[in-house]
């Protein structure tokens, strides 16, 4: 169900990528907040721990130190920032309020949407920390940016993702 179907999670799409690092997808309109997943303590995630034991509103064990990995990877949305500005940490229902700010305040779109992401997110990041730690790098965390393809007017089951992990045009593989 991609695109086209009408519903919140069939509008994430899917993007085809062949060998050599050639890509075939569809144009999207881009969300209003970024999908960050981390499997580490570090950064900004390691700042709010210290003061109040959680990452985004996610309540983590007590006594982890900075960069120690997590029991599970997590899900830390963020909102977009302008150029040159840094994204600000924001909690799941904050992102459900974004997208469905972006739907007329359809938040019976922007829940299924938002967990969608998130869920899609965990995966394509364990992938990525599997594919990573197989060639002896640690992937602490990754943003993904998800757009959307056409207007999804009934929440349902997203279904499988595209578990593809490629890098960036701008970044050398390999």
């Amino acid at each position: 169900a991609a695109g086209g179907d009408g519903t919140a999670a069939g509008a994430l799409g899917r993007v085809g990528v062949g060998r050599g690092g050639s890509g075939v997808g569809r144009a999207a309109r881009g969300g209003p907040t970024g999908a960050v997943v981390g499997g580490y303590l570090a950064g900004s995630g390691w700042k709010e721990y210290r003061g109040r034991g959680t990452v985004c509103g996610i309540d983590l064990p007590a006594g982890l130190r900075e960069s120690d990995p997590l029991p599970e990877p997590i899900f830390t949305p963020a909102t977009k920032a302008e150029a040159g500005e840094h994204d600000e940490n924001i909690t799941f229902d904050e992102m459900v309020g974004h997208i469905a700010a972006d739907f007329g305040g359809r938040k019976d779109l922007a829940g299924p949407l938002a967990e969608a992401i998130r869920d899609r997110g965990i995966r394509l990041y364990r992938y990525g920390a599997a594919v990573a730690g197989r060639r002896g790098i640690l992937l602490a965390d990754t943003k993904f940016e998800f757009g959307l393809i056409g207007q999804p007017t009934s929440p349902v089951d997203p279904g499988p993702p595209e578990e593809r992990l490629d890098p960036p045009v701008s970044q050398p593989s390999g």
